[in-house]
């Protein structure tokens, strides 16, 4: 009778172990398959915080993370309109884009405070729109308050985070007629890594205005490593 009932516990016991294992799997599947999504503005607050719960584990999963189709188009200089008494159309400031997810933003800052302390002050800017004649930039300002963690064995220092919140965004270089007015944003933060959205309208003077919102997951110790230009892996 012992033996029966011991065996029926070890038969509960791998039932258990592999029901998780499955369910571990399936989260990890779903969290793939949000991250495959081309536009994340799309998704759910409860999809984006399994995005970053799953990627605070695995954040060389990040991967993973694709942007919107317009986003692959590099930053070009219109060489033919660079001189400073040169006239732009208004078809030239329009032409807007997202910064590309996946390419390196050499636009990108990261500015420390408080470094020597056992919470280092953190305020990150990053491109969130690109004029692809060159003329200007949307930037999003960002702050952290986050711990150091000390090195790993990939040679980079490793942070977590305290607390993030969103600062402001604003345009900078030549825009012309044009200005850019924020309307709302959200921070989605997990220990390792935070993940903003940030809308905005761009208006002409005529009276038009024009919708823009843009996304960017910051793995936090890439983004304090490599001053901004990466933040994930």
């Amino acid at each position: 009778m012992k033996k029966i009932i011991s065996i029926f516990i070890l038969g509960m016991l791998l039932s258990c172990t592999s029901d998780g294992e499955q369910s571990n799997k399936s989260a990890e599947a779903e969290a793939i398959r949000l991250m495959k999504v081309p536009d994340k503005s799309t998704l759910s607050l409860s999809q984006v915080k399994k995005i970053v719960k799953y990627l605070d584990e695995k954040p060389e999963d990040s991967k993973y993370l694709k942007g919107e189709d317009i986003s692959k188009k590099e930053p070009v200089v219109n060489s033919k309109n660079s001189a400073k008494t040169a006239d732009y159309t208004m078809s030239d400031y329009m032409q807007i884009a997202p910064f590309p997810t996946n390419s390196a933003d050499f636009g990108a800052s990261v500015e420390l405070s408080d470094w020597q302390t056992s919470v280092t002050r953190v305020k990150f800017q990053w491109t969130m729109l690109y004029n692809i004649n060159g003329l200007f930039s949307v930037y999003s300002l960002e702050n952290f308050e986050v711990y150091n963690l000390g090195p790993s064995t990939q040679y980079l220092t490793l942070y977590s985070i305290k607390s993030v919140y969103h600062g402001f965004s604003y345009m900078s270089g030549n825009s012309g007629p044009l200005s850019w007015t924020e309307t709302n944003h959200n921070v989605v933060a997990g220990s390792e890594g935070a993940y903003f959205f940030v809308n905005g309208r761009i208006s002409i003077p005529n009276g038009s205005s024009f919708q823009y919102g843009t996304n960017k997951y910051v793995n936090v110790s890439m983004m304090i490593n490599t001053n901004g230009a990466y933040t994930n892996y």
